[in-house]
């Protein structure tokens, strides 16, 4: 699965603000994998070899990029048990842009590999959680059924990898995204990602609509036993 375009915010701006909050021992890659034992690399060109999707191509991360993305990196690590990363996350890359031809996006996965990779966007973290959770449901999701069951119209199977939009008629038939109908995996991705990384926004975002409250309880309690942070 590619990881779908967002907003394209300018990194720097957050790079201001968060440089500030960093703790005076700055998170490296070397101290992410003693703590979570998983790789963290910025060789753009190991990336591009571990996911081998035809037309992608990338570019390396800014060397005053790399600070603020380890530092999200770790709000995404610290969140899942220790033997859940173990078992279904080998490494990391961060690089700087992920191209299909010649659109942009911002994350993909291996999971062959068991790597994802994540370009440098604002929203690196709810990438991270997206592209994950198409590891973890591909070592087994026993909640298909139930979840196909809130559909209120078929996947498409298609996508042009265009922004992400919303609407009242897509949230209806139990989409969180436009996105969210391309197929089962980026509908799980995308609510997933969101409740992962912004659990009381999504949780009020979805309030006024059924079929996407009955999905948001399935990945609830999907990472029940996975996911340790507050959800």
């Amino acid at each position: 699965m590619l990881g779908e375009p967002v907003r394209s915010y300018s990194f720097y701006l957050l790079f201001i603000v968060l440089l500030f909050s960093l703790n005076a021992a700055a998170t490296t890659a070397e101290s992410l994998k003693r703590q979570y034992g998983i790789e963290i690399s910025f060789d753009h060109s190991a990336a591009q070899q571990a996911v081998n999707t035809y037309q992608t191509r990338m570019t390396p991360s800014q060397s005053h990029h790399r600070p603020l993305m380890l530092t999200m990196v770790e709000t995404f690590l610290k969140c899942y048990r220790g033997n859940v990363l173990k078992n279904n996350l080998n490494k990391i890359f961060l690089v700087g842009k992920i191209y299909v031809g010649d659109t942009e996006i911002s994350a993909t996965y291996s999971p062959h590999h068991k790597v994802i990779v994540l370009a440098a966007w604002q929203e690196l973290v709810y990438f991270a959680h997206h592209e994950f959770s198409s590891i973890l449901i591909q070592s087994g999701f026993p909640y298909k059924g139930l979840w196909m069951e809130y559909n209120g119209a078929p996947y498409k199977h298609w996508t042009n990898y265009r922004p992400m939009k919303k609407s009242v008629r897509t949230r209806k038939l139990g989409f969180y995204y436009h996105y969210s109908q391309v197929s089962f995996e980026e509908d799980f991705n995308v609510l997933a990602g969101m409740a992962l990384s912004n659990p009381v926004a999504t949780e009020e975002a979805v309030r006024p609509y059924s079929r996407i409250r009955g999905k948001l309880a399935i990945v609830k309690r999907f990472y029940r036993n996975i996911f340790i942070c507050t959800f």
